[in-house]
């Protein structure tokens, strides 16, 4: 269903006009999702359609002393194309999707997603994900304290399992779009296309500091993957700037240290 929606999202976005009904190849969807594209995985695509026809929704909405209940489902039809009758080998569907789920896509309530979410292997890493394109978005950065985020996710494993998870997510930095951190009790999302957006950049001043080539160079060596070396370089601008723009007399000794700071806290926490 979250491919459907992508395409259509994708077709809105290069300026088609959109319907509920979309058509697509089998194959493509098998491709992106990350999926075998064997006899089995088309049988279980069909079985996947077959139960999302059956799914239905059910609201119900209490205005002025009365209740109203509604039921509708998520796609209203679907429609699909074999080449061969004898290997049953799907090419192409055509998905009808239900108007409360259209309308909830074109009034822009349903979320876009990176197309490398269907990379994402385990099922508590495409929950935190979802979890960071809702809350963080494409704002800078949000955080969230563990226990919460423990519940957010609604993982039925302990919570120290849960921290190990994390721990995993931080160490191979594979989260589509973002980069995650822990951090004294609290996860980070940074959204990783911030830095090259204008509006974020640091405010032009010519007693500005400015670092050398080679200081990011081993400032990165210091960070690892805990951090962003960029993120950290604004943050660090964003300090200079509060604390009444004193004068360094090593810019790039003061961020070196500002980086081990950084990491002394991580490794002491």
């Amino acid at each position: 269903m979250i491919y459907c929606i992508s395409q259509l999202m994708a077709g809105i976005n290069q300026g088609n006009e959109p319907s509920r009904k979309i058509r697509f190849k089998a194959h493509d969807l098998l491709v992106t999702t990350n999926r075998g594209i064997g006899g089995t995985e088309y049988k279980g695509l069909r079985k996947a359609f077959e139960r999302l026809s059956g799914t239905r929704i059910e609201t119900n909405i209490k205005t002025n002393g009365q209740e109203i209940i509604e039921g509708f489902g998520i796609i209203d039809s679907y429609r699909i194309v074999i080449d061969d009758p004898k290997t049953k080998r799907m090419v192409e569907l055509e998905i009808t999707l239900s108007e409360w789920l259209y309308n909830s896509v074109i009034g822009e309530e349903v979320l876009s997603i990176n197309h490398d979410y269907f990379r994402l292997r385990k099922p508590i890493e495409r929950r935190i994900y979802e979890i960071a394109r809702k809350h963080c978005g494409k704002q800078k950065r949000w955080h969230i304290g563990i226990e919460n985020l423990h519940k957010k996710v609604g993982s039925s494993g302990s919570l120290k399992k849960f921290k190990e998870a994390i721990s995993h997510l931080v160490k191979h930095d594979h989260l589509p779009e973002y980069n995650i951190y822990y951090e004294s009790g609290n996860v980070l999302f940074y959204y990783r296309d911030y830095q090259e957006k204008p509006a974020i950049q640091a405010p032009q001043d010519n007693n500005r500091p400015s670092l050398k080539p080679d200081t990011i160079e081993k400032a990165k060596r210091v960070l690892g993957r805990h951090f962003d070396v960029y993120a950290i370089e604004f943050e660090w601008l964003q300090w200079w700037e509060q604390s009444g723009k004193p004068e360094l007399q090593s810019p790039n000794g003061a961020f070196f240290n500002f980086c081990k700071a950084r990491m002394e806290k991580i490794q002491g926490s």
